[in-house]
């Protein structure tokens, strides 16, 4: 990936983050529109569209980012041993 693509994916990730702190949980998904989106992250339409078909590409991006941090936390943690893991069984029933 060169340069211009690197900074695209830093635009395109700062957009994304922006959109969705936006997205009030208050007022509702159903509720906001996004026009309301843009104006809260001060960014116009056509940005908005640049990166997202609709404001629910907005919320799933949320989730995708999310499982993709999720998985790499559980990817740095240390193995355990087959006896922990079947302890950590027999005390949760």
């Amino acid at each position: 990936m060169g340069l211009q693509g690197t900074e695209e994916a830093a635009d395109e990730s700062r957009a994304h983050g922006r959109a969705r702190s936006g997205c009030s949980p208050s007022v509702g998904s159903d509720e906001t529109t996004i026009e309301d989106i843009v104006e809260q992250v001060e960014v116009s339409p056509r940005t908005f569209f640049r990166y997202f078909d609709s404001k629910e590409d907005v919320v799933i991006g949320f989730f995708d980012d999310l499982g993709l941090e999720l998985r790499s936390m559980l990817a740095a943690r240390p193995p355990r041993s087959r006896r922990s893991r079947r302890s950590e069984e027999l005390s949760v029933r």
